[in-house]
């Protein structure tokens, strides 16, 4: 690794450190707010812990996780790590499995209610 390799990977270190001091202040403070990210949204239903974003949060996290691991213990520090595909598989299974619970509740309000659309 160069010298210049080598300042770039500890300017791009420093700045990710520096975002995520920034954002974890920012919620200590409440400047950034997360009290209700992980209840329901719907009406009639608010106060309850919601299944599809702890799953989709904690999937995010593991892979996040996984992935700066990978990031920080490769051998080829030119480039960033390839993304195994069985980590994309998991996250879109997550994303779809949160998806899919939020548009069917409101295809099924809406088809009670008699709308039409998409």
């Amino acid at each position: 690794m160069t010298i210049l390799q080598g300042a770039f990977r500890l300017v791009g270190i420093l700045w990710l450190l520096a975002l995520a001091a920034l954002v974890a202040v920012g919620m200590l403070k409440g400047t950034i707010t997360v009290g209700g990210l992980l209840l329901v949204k719907t009406p009639g239903r608010r106060g309850r812990r919601s299944a599809t974003r702890v799953q989709l949060l904690l999937a995010t996290l593991a892979i996040a996780a996984l992935y700066l691991k990978s990031a920080v213990v490769r051998p080829d520090a030119a480039r960033l790590p390839a993304l195994p595909p069985v980590w994309v598989i998991i996250l879109a299974a997550s994303n779809a499995i949160y998806l899919t619970a939020k548009v069917v509740p409101a295809r099924r309000a809406r088809a009670r209610r008699g709308a039409s659309g998409p």
